[in-house]
């Protein structure tokens, strides 16, 4: 339900959330890695502050990024902040998610223009490129088990052709 709830809020796909989360922490509220990313959707202390400050949220931990609805309304809001700076594309989103904003704005540079499967597999840090396809992949399979139409991947990850997209600060 929170998943669902903040998905809304932020008006994402609610399978694109449930994906980037079941890659992020196998829905581990508990979950931390080895770099310190926390919770559910896998913040770093430092985004976490930058979303909590852009939302005029003062009473900041880092502790409160293992509590549910927090993590997930940190996590969603930067995953719309990446969204809106990629123009609507959810693989560009995906891969500054994981792999930083200036990272993709390199790999944007090397292959600005190409289909977004053929993109994703030029994208030079393996755990980036199989964290896109799997987040991509999941969404799928959360899409089909809420009970709506299937989608194909084309569909929902459309082609890369914006090579004067560059991140902004976030």
């Amino acid at each position: 339900e929170l998943i669902a709830k903040q998905a809304a809020v932020q008006q994402l796909p609610p399978e694109l959330v449930f994906g980037l989360v079941r890659r992020e922490s196998l829905f581990d509220a508990q979950a931390r890695s080895r770099v310190g990313a926390r919770g559910l959707m896998q913040l770093m202390p430092g985004t976490a502050r930058k979303v909590a400050h852009h939302r005029q949220e003062r009473r900041f931990s880092t502790g409160k990024l293992y509590q549910p609805d927090l993590n997930l309304r940190y996590g969603t809001h930067y995953l719309r902040q990446l969204i809106d700076q990629y123009q609507g594309d959810k693989v560009l989103a995906l891969a500054a998610y994981n792999g930083g904003p200036n990272n993709v704005k390199r790999w944007l540079k090397s292959r600005p223009t190409s289909a977004a499967a053929l993109w994703v597999e030029m994208i030079t840090y393996g755990e980036t490129r199989e964290y896109v396809q799997a987040v991509l992949s999941y969404a799928i399979i959360y899409r089909q088990l809420a009970g709506e139409s299937p989608v194909r991947l084309a569909k929902l990850a459309r082609s890369i052709n914006q090579p004067g997209v560059v991140p902004a600060t976030v």
